[in-house]
């Protein structure tokens, strides 16, 4: 099994998520649930500060920034997702909460990351 580059992964995701976008920090989705590069949700940014207390005291308009989105996302991928990681679960628990490498919801999703 190949070991998963996280920039690799990092730039896939926020292709799929907001690689269109003239203003990439400021994106609001999902009717305004999701904000940044990534569209990271309050639910996602909870769990990634519940899962290392040295994330205590961020406020959640962080995630708009690219380097804190980043370590929001590593705190969520280390709580949910097993290892070794793959491209395929990271992307999917990204857009599918913990248990999305297994729903078939996130398929589409995973289809346009193989496209980026």
């Amino acid at each position: 099994m190949d070991v998963v580059n996280l920039e690799t992964v990092f730039h896939v995701i926020r292709q799929v998520e907001t690689g269109s976008h003239p203003d990439p920090a400021n994106a609001v989705g999902d009717q305004g649930r999701s904000l940044g590069p990534f569209q990271i949700s309050c639910a996602y940014f909870q769990d990634a500060i519940d899962n290392d207390s040295s994330l205590y005291g961020l406020e959640y308009e962080g995630v708009r920034d690219e380097r804190l989105a980043k370590i929001i996302m590593l705190s969520y991928f280390e709580r949910w997702v097993p290892t070794p990681w793959t491209l395929e679960n990271l992307c999917r628990t990204h857009n599918g909460g913990p248990q999305g490498r297994f729903r078939d919801s996130t398929l589409p999703y995973w289809e346009k990351c193989l496209e980026v």
